[in-house]
């Protein structure tokens, strides 16, 4: 179904990478006077650069535990798509933008409530934190967590 107001002028098609590797789409073009847009593209979750949302989010999250060249390579490896490192750094600075702005307009929240945080100092290294996540709702269980007694299998 085209978007309200607008007109189907033809159709192009475009490469995007997947996590799963390249795949050519074919998508309408829509126009009216000042506008014109590609649905498939946002129903794709692609962005301008043709990527994916998975192939964004592996390239983050590679990148944050290895530098770009490395990241290249895992991504070859896992997808069979050929980036440069200088591709993998560009997108993970797009997907920091995107996350601070999703941040700033409160969009994005914690997964977890703060009460549900136990934080305790740790004897075995002065100076650090450990923080762990209640897995139950069960005020046992927290309490278990929270003094920090062992979980055996009897216990649950």
């Amino acid at each position: 179904m085209p978007p309200v107001g607008l007109r189907r002028k033809g159709a192009s098609s475009r490469v995007f990478q997947t996590i799963n590797g390249a795949v050519v789409v074919v998508r309408n073009y829509f126009w009216a006077k000042g506008q014109g847009v590609y649905p498939a593209d946002a129903a794709l979750n692609a962005d301008s650069h043709g990527m994916s949302a998975g192939i964004r989010e592996a390239i983050a999250m590679l990148a944050a535990t290895m530098e770009f060249r490395g990241t290249s390579q895992t991504i070859k490896r896992l997808s069979g798509i050929n980036l440069c490192a200088e591709t993998c750094r560009q997108v993970t600075l797009r997907e920091g933008y995107r996350i601070a702005e999703v941040i700033k307009d409160g969009t994005l929240t914690p997964s977890f409530q703060p009460e549900q945080a136990v934080v305790t100092p740790r004897a075995s290294r002065p100076g650090c934190t450990w923080v762990s996540m209640a897995c139950s709702s069960r005020p046992s269980h927290r309490a278990r967590r929270s003094n920090g007694a062992k979980v055996t299998a009897k216990d649950g």
